[in-house]
């Protein structure tokens, strides 16, 4: 991350709201996140960042209210509920999940339809057993281990910022190659429009249009930031390579994809950190 994104007003304030606003929805007191932008904006190096983050009291115990709402936020899997609500349905499909994470998506999409097959790829996939699904290991970050037109539905979720510009040009051109001649992508992205009106329509989205580009995607990393590297200490990758709604759209038409339809989502209401999401849903 940046550091030099928290010499910027506008951009502080941006992120401490969003964290106000997300935390509050599992009971966690307003100080907290502005203790976290506080001890960010303290910050003279990435090494320095974390160990200023563990050092909030709040932070450092881990029975306390942001832990316990942490926890809430992830045994309710609200993210993947509000990605299931885009999705479509997937009856009698068989899909492919690219990035798969957690498996947490998988495990829902698996009790909510009766699908075919549901194969979930990542770099270190989950250790566990789900019905109907089987987790595959991807040898690198744009290889996909799965059979040539051999799937009805491709999800990529909230993953391919990631990834470099590069890498994610090599993934789509391989994903294409595994759908289908009828398949369809559901692609579920960190992103923001500069055209289009948001479905959620709120006080977040008018002041984040108040921003420039550069602000917006400077918020994004450190939002991106905070809860992939800091609050669950994960390896993610962090390119930051971003782009907005219209530059995917772009992207995907480059790579020769139809554009069935793209909605600018916003801001959803029930993450714990929040962000702006954009969905497009592509075919050959």
């Amino acid at each position: 991350m940046n550091l030099d994104l928290w010499e910027d007003a506008k951009i502080d304030k941006f992120v401490e709201s969003l964290l106000v606003r997300g935390y509050s929805n599992y009971n966690i007191p307003e100080e907290i996140p502005k203790k976290i932008v506080s001890s960010l904006q303290k910050s003279k190096s990435i090494k320095d960042a974390a160990k200023d983050f563990y050092s909030i009291p709040e932070i450092k115990n881990e029975n306390s209210s942001f832990w316990k709402g942490r926890k809430k936020y992830s045994s309710g899997k609200a993210r993947y509920h509000e990605e299931m609500k885009f999705i479509g349905n997937l009856n009698d499909k068989k899909v492919l999940e690219i990035g798969c994470g957690s498996g947490n998506l998988a495990y829902l999409i698996s009790k909510k339809y009766k699908i075919k097959k549901y194969i979930a790829t990542d770099l270190s996939p989950p250790g566990k057993e789900i019905d109907n699904v089987e987790f595959l290991k991807q040898g690198n970050k744009t290889e996909i281990p799965v059979e040539d037109s051999s799937v009805d539905s491709i999800l990529i979720m909230d993953m391919l910022h990631h990834v470099n510009k590069n890498q994610q040009r090599y993934l789509i051109k391989n994903a294409k190659n595994k759908l289908n001649e009828n398949g369809k992508i559901v692609f579920f992205e960190y992103t923001f429009s500069e055209e289009k009106e948001p479905l959620y329509r709120s006080y977040f989205t008018e002041k984040f249009n108040e921003l420039s580009k550069k602000q917006k995607f400077g918020c994004m990393e450190i939002i991106d930031y905070i809860g992939n590297i800091l609050v669950n200490k994960s390896e993610t990758p962090m390119p930051n390579s971003y782009r907005t709604m219209e530059e995917w759209e772009d992207f995907f038409k480059k790579l020769e994809l139809k554009i069935n339809n793209s909605e600018y989502i916003g801001f959803p209401k029930r993450l714990f950190h929040q962000g702006p999401y954009g969905i497009i849903n592509l075919s050959l």
